[in-house]
């Protein structure tokens, strides 16, 4: 009984946080539209993030060197890859297109266990996932089978699926023997490190007069304190 609860929440917990994501599509394609830079938006939302889990949990766990550099890859392929993909594919392509193209982590991250860890496949998680896409489509696409495709920006997409895929697996080695918010504060730290030589090394400047907008306030602070704080967390807490 205990583990069907366990599941129950764990499944809850899984549909809140996708959906929450779902809306971070809409948030960044407005900051994008307003001449915000991708990893400018990534970075702001993970110095939210990290400092809110910071308060809410100051305390220090020893790591080994083996552990930081999980925490490491976690940060680079969990934030830094991911949002790098995503946020570049929103200057390329609609909305709607990154994040039915995104929603295909799921059987990334299944492929990819398959071939990397005891994980099968099975027919019952590919039947579902079939009916979950098609169901994903008809409410992303509104029924309509006309696609303005963008063939850059939606392989972009689609490589920051790819490397949600390799967040989930690493996750589930590397983070369950901490703390979630630890843990994830940890690899907000990495995310931004690992940010921060994008935007040196880009044309792009941070635009710090845009914060002043209140709209574009209130989506950063959606994007760092539900999307992120709340939501690496919840999921971390699911999946394990």
């Amino acid at each position: 009984m205990k583990t069907i609860k366990s599941n129950i929440i764990g499944h809850i917990l899984i549909i809140f946080t996708v959906l929450v994501w779902g809306g971070t599509f809409i948030s960044t394609k407005v900051l994008v539209i307003e001449n915000m830079a991708p990893m400018e938006i990534a970075l702001y939302r993970f110095i939210i993030a990290y400092i809110i889990l910071c308060i809410i949990h100051p305390k220090i766990t020893k790591t080994s060197l083996k552990q930081e550099l999980s925490f490491f890859l976690l940060g680079f392929s969990g934030v830094t890859l991911y949002f790098l993909f995503e946020n570049n594919a929103l200057l390329y392509t609609s909305a709607s297109n990154a994040s039915f193209i995104v929603s295909t982590a799921p059987l990334l991250t299944a492929i990819l266990a398959h071939h990397t860890t005891n994980e099968k496949m099975r027919k019952n998680f590919i039947t579902g996932f079939i009916f979950a896409a098609v169901g994903i489509f008809f409410i992303v696409f509104n029924g309509k089978f006309i696609l303005n495709l963008n063939p850059f920006g939606d392989f972009l997409a689609l490589l920051s699926a790819a490397a949600w895929a390799v967040y989930s697996i690493l996750i589930k080695k590397s983070a369950n023997d901490y703390d979630v918010f630890f843990a994830n504060r940890k690899i907000f730290f990495y995310g931004i490190i690992t940010i921060i030589p994008f935007i040196l090394f880009s044309d792009n400047t941070l635009n710090l007069d845009l914060l002043l907008h209140p709209v574009l306030t209130a989506n950063i602070l959606f994007l760092g304190i539900i999307a992120s704080a709340l939501c690496y967390v919840l999921w971390q807490h699911a999946v394990i």
